[in-house]
């Protein structure tokens, strides 16, 4: 009885290991290779602090410039510091890790992923893997420099759409007025 347990048991993992080749999705061993060679855990690590810089510039820009008692600055460097914990405990690898293994498995095959490890194994790999957040962040810089004034050019606009349209509709309001 023994042993016919142990062949169906080493039947079904052989036919699911057939059913995954042939439908192509990856190893979960090979995703986390491919997760541990371009650093992923760094990246979201470096994520925590990149919320809290972002948490610290929002708290500033609300003081615009203004002058605030010691023990308010107290309390709001208190409450920065638990926020940025909350979102390290919520958002920690482990948490995220099974999140990556999935999207990984759902959307790439084995083929892709091997792939991926073989580029990012090479120096080019490492190459970009290590010059992506400075690219990243420059990337955002310059792109902020720009919106700032297409901004400006949509909130002027906004403002010239709605003073017509309100002037539309006071003339149809003093049209039926007339009537």
């Amino acid at each position: 009885m023994k042993i016919a347990k142990t062949i169906l048991i080493v039947f079904f993992f052989l036919l699911s290991s057939i059913a995954q080749a042939a439908d192509g999705k990856p190893s979960e061993d090979s995703v986390r290779q491919l997760m541990e060679v371009t650093q992923a855990r760094k990246l979201v690590e470096h994520m925590y602090k990149q919320f809290d810089n972002h948490l610290a510039l929002a708290m500033k820009q609300t003081l615009q410039g203004r002058e605030i008692p010691a023990e308010t600055q107290a309390f709001m460097e208190k409450t920065r510091e638990k926020l940025v914990r909350i979102f390290q405990e919520e958002a920690s690898w482990e948490k995220l890790e099974p999140i990556y293994l999935k999207i990984y498995a759902d959307l790439f095959t084995q083929e892709e992923v091997d792939g991926m490890l073989a580029f990012y194994k090479s120096p080019t790999g490492q190459a970009m893997i290590k010059k992506m957040p400075a690219v990243t962040h420059s990337s955002m810089r310059e792109v902020q420099g720009r919106l700032q004034p297409i901004m400006a050019k949509m909130s002027a606009l906004l403002q010239e759409e709605t003073a017509a349209f309100s002037k539309e509709e006071q003339k149809k309001k003093e049209a039926q007025g007339k009537k």
